[in-house]
């Protein structure tokens, strides 16, 4: 298992500085700032970029939202989201408490950075910690193989909890499985909390 905390933080330290725009220039001054480079472009869905952070797959994805969100309100040319690998691992049996300790090292550090993680907001990802700011909002999640960093456009993530909202609370034939749905991710969420914590 590879895991830049580190780096992982200090690029955090920068999204929260940057003066984003959701517009392709982003890209570039987000190089620049970083110190990271275009890897591959595609104009319709986003290019990757290399990083410098000390992990197995040393990229970030940027990914244009004009095939999704923009489609259905009219704008064009809008950046949805930054999504950097700060940890990767084959998640062996073995490893399994590594990728654990670095998630719980970088959630830490990222709150020693950036204060507390945002209140929850109906709708969103139970399985990632959310820093809610005006221009950016930065989340952490795991995954089966890696940890992603992502810096998200606060529109998008808007349109993503309503669309997380709305399959949540859509209701069965008798109209009550909405709210169950959301007191099971309320519960789900207070559990994932106090479970890390120990």
């Amino acid at each position: 298992m590879k895991a830049d905390i580190d780096g992982a933080v200090r690029i955090a330290r920068i999204a929260g500085e940057f003066g984003w725009t959701w517009t392709e220039p982003d890209v570039a001054r987000f190089c620049a700032a970083t110190g990271w480079s275009v890897l591959h472009g595609d104009r319709g869905y986003g290019p990757n970029l290399r990083t410098d952070l000390d992990v197995h797959l040393a990229q970030c994805r940027v990914s244009f939202s004009a095939r999704i969100m923009d489609r259905q309100e009219g704008g064009g040319g809008i950046i949805d989201r930054f999504a950097v690998y700060v940890a990767d691992s084959e998640r062996t049996e073995s490893e399994k408490a590594r990728f654990i300790a670095a998630h719980r090292e970088l959630r830490d550090r990222l709150i020693e950075e950036l204060g507390p993680t945002s209140e929850y907001v109906f709708g969103e990802d139970l399985e990632a910690d959310y820093w809610r700011r005006t221009d950016v909002v930065v989340s952490v999640s795991v995954h089966d193989s890696f940890i992603q960093l992502d810096f998200v456009n606060p529109r998008y993530q808007r349109w993503l909890d309503e669309e997380g909202a709305y399959d949540f609370s859509y209701g069965d034939d008798d109209g009550d499985a909405g709210p169950v749905r959301e007191v099971l991710r309320r519960i789900g969420r207070m559990f994932r909390r106090s479970s890390r914590v120990r």
